[in-house]
C-alpha cells in the first residue's frame, strides 16, 4: 500500500467552514456587509475551492442573527 495524496475534486465543505469563521472574524471586528466580506475572502488562492453556497449560507446566518446567538452565548 503506497501513500499517495489522493486530490479530492468538488467543492470543499470544511474550507467552506474555515472561510465563514474567517468572515466572522472580520465581520466582528470590522463591520461592513456579508458581500463585502466575500469580496475580501475571495481575493485567497483557495477560496474557489469552498462550497460557495455553504459559505453564504453559514456567513449570513451567522450575522443575521448575532442578537440571538449573543443572548445565547450570554446566558
Amino acid at each position: 500500500m503506497t501513500a499517495e495524496k489522493i486530490e479530492k475534486t468538488g467543492k470543499n465543505r470544511r474550507k467552506s467552514r474555515e472561510f465563514a469563521l474567517k468572515g466572522m472574524y472580520q465581520y466582528f471586528i470590522n463591520g461592513g456587509s456579508a458581500e463585502e466580506i466575500v469580496c475580501n475572502l475571495a481575493e485567497d488562492p483557495n477560496f474557489a475551492r469552498a462550497d460557495q453556497s455553504y459559505f453564504r449560507a453559514l456567513l449570513s446566518g451567522v450575522i443575521a442573527r448575532q442578537t440571538e446567538l449573543d443572548e445565547l452565548l450570554n446566558s
